[in-house]
């Protein structure tokens, strides 16, 4: 039961992995002294003050069975020392520092237990032996509904996950899903369909008393890749072929080539990446071809104003002459086709994730039949490409409600809307306090702004393109709930 109690510095100008630093380290002389040989610094004679660990052990066992429990995670709380029981149920742990602690114990399925009042002391070991109680499993019942006609959405996919349990299921004709053998605790859920706004719900408490859960999805087009929602992949390149994954970042040189994570602030980690296999920036590269990642269809015929956003990434660079690659995006109304964006090796976006939106009618006449085509190419002669896309979603603006900056002060008002990095709120009165709250898609919110004394607020922001909601409060009082959108 190794605890750390102390440590030197011998290198102080290195740090990470590397040929640097202390290369022999002996602890084990009769006059306690420490030996460490640096490979830069030379020999070090270390003369430590010990402080004695505190040490901490103990078994967990199941109150009902008394079977020994594996996989209990042992926390000392308000610390960062955690361990897990092994398959005995025996742990052990502890601290450099005495004191008197609570130590939790969890395990998926049963009821967690936190022990206060647990006394560490220097050079001593305490035991602590628990037993937790199973938690009674049940049927888990929900239900995916319309949120304006309350209409059951069937073939709704549900991820139901928490550190400690994960689980995918679909919903039935009725909207309805199940499942049986279901621990009640809080998990996040995210409910995914084409042509619904995804949902992405974070500490939901599923427990028996709420059965049946509903959820409500609103129409709409929102896809972080959270799900398979229907996208198709074609080419030809030897390698390099759209994946939908988690990405696995890779360099070249000192370029980041695939991205080491998908685009910031959608609901989990995956995106579409060109080849996913890690290791160099040309072992799963696109090579020898194109690939091409085509959306399923979707409907805005309905649309006032519709405008489409994406994330996009795009890396070039390698070989043996001036890289000559590119992505191109595409968007088609079912009769034609335009070109709405690209990428090629002088953008100055390259390397990173990047944003974009484009109004819809300003390109092709919107239609029923829409669909969204994005190409990554390697073209002769070769050299290292790599794309991504994320967080595809349509946004009505007539819909939201573009508010010209003439209004009056007789309304509450929130301009311009769609907006590029500065917003005006303004009050048909004065507020002591004015309180803005602005929250992504997800309901999590990113900001909270307060102005005194003031029927007008205009304040400058760097948020990410996307769907916005924002809460205006005035002297505490909720005034105002507005949709917007960041071009």
């Amino acid at each position: 039961n190794m605890i750390e109690v102390g440590n030197y510095d011998t290198s102080p100008a290195f740090s990470g992995n590397g040929f640097n630093g202390c290369w022999g380290v002996y602890p084990y002389f009769p006059s306690g002294l420490i030996i460490a040989s640096d490979i830069e610094n030379g020999l070090y004679v270390l003369g430590p003050t010990y402080t004695p660990a505190s040490f901490l052990v103990g078994n967990v066992k199941d109150s009902t069975t008394a079977f020994n429990l594996d996989a209990v995670q042992i926390d000392i709380v308000s610390t960062t020392t955690a361990t897990n029981t092994n398959i005995l149920g025996n742990y052990q742990t502890g601290l450099a520092t005495s004191g008197t602690y609570s130590v939790s114990f969890a395990k998926f399925g049963y009821k967690t237990k936190t022990i206060t009042g647990v006394v560490l002391s220097s050079g001593n070991t305490t035991t602590l032996n628990v037993e937790l109680v199973p938690i009674v499993p049940f049927t888990l019942q929900g239900q995916v509904i319309e949120a304006v006609t309350a209409n059951p959405i069937a073939n709704a996919k549900v991820l139901i996950t928490n550190p400690l349990y994960t689980i995918t299921v679909q919903t039935n004709a009725s909207g309805n899903f199940t499942v049986p053998n279901f621990i009640e605790d809080y998990y996040d859920v995210y409910i995914g369909k084409w042509s619904y706004n995804q949902l992405c719900l974070s500490n939901q408490n599923l427990d028996l008393a709420g059965n049946t859960h509903v959820f409500q999805m609103s129409t709409g087009y929102y896809d972080d890749f959270t799900f398979d929602l229907g996208w198709t992949v074609t080419g030809n390149p030897t390698s390099g072929d759209w994946v939908k994954d988690i990405p696995v970042g890779t360099t070249n040189g000192s370029d980041l080539a695939n991205p080491g994570e998908d685009s910031p602030t959608d609901c989990l980690d995956e995106a579409y990446i060109t080849g996913n296999g890690g290791g160099g920036a040309g072992t799963d590269d696109i090579d020898g071809g194109q690939t091409t990642l085509t959306s399923p269809i979707f409907d805005i015929s309905t649309y006032g104003d519709a405008y489409l956003h994406f994330d996009r990434w795009f890396y070039n660079g390698g070989g043996f002459s001036a890289p000559n690659d590119s992505l191109v995006i595409e968007l088609s109304n079912g009769s034609s086709v335009v070109k709405i964006d690209f990428s090629t090796p002088s953008d100055p976006t390259m390397s990173t994730w990047s944003s974009k939106t484009v109004q819809v009618s300003s390109v092709i006449t919107p239609t029923s039949t829409m669909q969204l085509i994005v190409r990554a190419m390697d073209l002769t002669p070769g050299h290292v490409v790599e794309a991504g896309f994320d967080k595809f979603m349509v946004i009505d603006s007539s819909q939201v409600g573009i508010v010209d900056a003439s209004k009056t002060m007789n309304d509450n008002v929130i301009y311009p809307n769609p907006f590029n990095n500065e917003l005006t709120i303004q009050l048909n009165s004065i507020a002591k306090v004015m309180r803005v709250e602005v929250y992504e898609i997800t309901g999590k919110m990113i900001s909270k702004i307060e102005f005194n004394n003031t029927s007008i607020a205009n304040f400058k922001n760097n948020y990410n393109s996307g769907i916005y909601f924002i809460k205006v409060y005035g002297d505490g009082i909720l005034i105002k709930t507005q949709k917007i959108i960041k071009l």
